[in-house]
């Protein structure tokens, strides 16, 4: 499988204010251990369109234009869209745990045994340890060229406000004017809290996990945005096949009953023997 990760929608407006891009992934596994995944990255077009009116005619094009490489890559896309934010989700489904480390996000560490999966007749076993790190997913940027480059994690030089220019695409922004036009935006201004979060729902309760938050006995949920470090994801699960349990105990009755009637038979021709 091509090796295909979701980047930035548009190039070096990620440095201005990490918080304004949304991290959202979601990851579905059914009980036959088949696995689809999803991303959305979006970003809050309310703060944009408050620091440059023209804003949304240079995104949609970003998005259309991401959208339709990563068709051809072999991925679904939908258009996103809710109150602040706005971009794209890419899917890929039908992965299993002997694949699924190629189609992880950028962000998610691709080690072997990230996804193990310990398949009895009876029962089976799986284990889920992931690290997150937000800094590899916004990626960062040479200050003197303007291109991306991969990061081990957060650059201060990408976080840090303190500095009055930055360049982006190879132009020089001016922070502190990028600064002044949001502290002026009237009414609620838009929230840039930085938003990352990971959802993942399993065919059965977890045995073990360090999920922030429980959406339910089989959905779970980390906030992967809430320390500097890189987030730890640690989910683990087992699944009793009913059905073989169902069956084996019908062989059982089954074997029960043929010997029965072979004893049966064998005391019938005992008594015509006699």
């Amino acid at each position: 499988m091509k090796k295909v990760f979701l980047t930035s929608l548009i190039l070096g407006l990620t440095f201005i204010c990490t918080g304004c891009v949304k991290f959202d992934y979601n990851m579905e596994i059914n009980k036959d251990a088949q696995i689809k995944i999803s991303q959305t990255q979006a970003f809050n077009v309310k703060f944009f369109r408050a620091i440059n009116p023209a804003f949304d005619t240079g995104f949609k094009k970003s998005v259309e234009e991401l959208s339709k490489k990563y068709r051809e890559a072999g991925f679904k896309t939908a258009e996103y869209n809710d109150d602040a934010f706005s971009g794209v989700t890419v899917i890929k489904d039908k992965l299993t745990f002997n694949n699924v480390t190629e189609a992880l996000p950028e962000g998610f560490n691709k080690d072997e045994g990230s996804f193990i999966a310990n398949r009895g007749f009876i029962k089976s076993s799986y284990k889920i340890h992931l690290f997150y790190d937000l800094g590899t997913a916004l990626g960062s940027q040479d200050i003197k060229t303007g291109q991306r480059i991969s990061s081990a994690g957060m650059p201060q030089a990408v976080l840090s406000r303190r500095r009055n220019s930055q360049y982006i695409n190879g132009q020089l922004v001016d922070m502190n004017s990028v600064q002044q036009k949001y502290d002026a935006i009237e009414g609620e201004k838009p929230d840039i809290a930085p938003v990352s979060k990971l959802t993942i729902k399993i065919p059965a309760k977890a045995s073990k996990h360090n999920a922030d938050t429980l959406l339910s006995d089989k959905e779970y949920q980390w906030n992967l945005a809430a320390t500097e470090q890189p987030a730890e994801i640690i989910l683990e699960y087992e699944i009793i096949d009913l059905s073989k349990i169902a069956m084996t105990l019908s062989m059982i009755v089954l074997l029960g009953a043929v010997l029965l009637l072979v004893q049966r038979v064998q005391k019938s021709d005992v008594v015509k023997g006699l």
